[in-house]
């Protein structure tokens, strides 16, 4: 249920979507689309566009009686200002903005040209991703590595080329309620750590990944403190 289209007719007046949790994320995606009432998946004009940003934004749409439309998208104004002194400079989030002739596909498809040409740092930009399984909806926080190499090895046989360790991993981490900004390895689950858990997977010929959500306003990252003297 993340990034649902939702979609509803231009009526006179301003319609927005916005943002003002500091964070955008895909409950409120920064994201939109103006298209002809029959545009789809392969037909019609439609254009779309994305900012490139992720904090407070606004894209509104202004439908006036003539039967024109204009569109704004940009950092929110709720609280938001910014003086400026003598001399110095303030620079806007960016928009991609792409047009479409035939539809959604191909818009799609040029988001993806672009940004993989002029936003993706090599090597990432048009490497081939790897097909990956994540263990996240398999086990949820209930799993040992004896369970997860049990999925791995499945997964190897089907060929695929990259094992995601999903939540659960670390401290006391049996729930959503517990856990968060510990990041040691729990050995209960994990004996002899992530080292021996990926050492069984990549004796697979499967790469290893990781999940790590760090996220400033649920303090989901801390450091350890330094261990005392002696």
């Amino acid at each position: 249920m993340e990034r649902c289209l939702d979609r509803g007719a231009l009526h006179p007046g301003i319609q927005s979507i916005g943002s003002i949790r500091g964070t955008s994320s895909h409950q409120h995606n920064p994201f939109v689309i103006l298209c002809n009432r029959n545009a789809g998946e392969d037909t019609g004009l439609c254009y779309g566009a994305m900012l490139l940003y992720s904090g407070n934004f606004e894209a509104a749409a202004e439908a006036c009686q003539f039967e024109s439309s204009r569109l704004v998208m940009g950092i929110h104004p709720y609280h938001f200002c910014w003086t400026l002194d003598h001399g110095q400079s303030f620079t806007a989030p960016e928009a991609a903005l792409v047009c479409s002739s035939c539809g959604f596909t191909q818009m799609s498809r040029q988001f993806h040209r672009s940004i993989r040409s002029h936003l993706l740092h090599e090597p990432c930009g048009f490497r081939r991703r790897p097909v990956l399984i994540n263990n996240w909806e398999a086990t949820y926080f209930d799993f040992t590595a004896d369970k997860l190499v049990n999925i791995g090895k499945e997964a190897a046989r089907l060929g695929i080329e990259l094992f995601v360790m999903d939540d659960g991993w670390f401290g006391c981490r049996d729930d959503d309620s517990s856990g968060l900004g510990d990041w040691r390895v729990n050995e209960t689950k994990l004996p002899g750590g992530l080292e021996r858990l990926v050492s069984r997977i990549n004796e697979m010929g499967m790469d290893f990944g990781l999940w790590i959500e760090p996220e400033p306003d649920r303090c989901m990252v801390c450091c350890p403190s330094p261990a005392p003297p002696g």
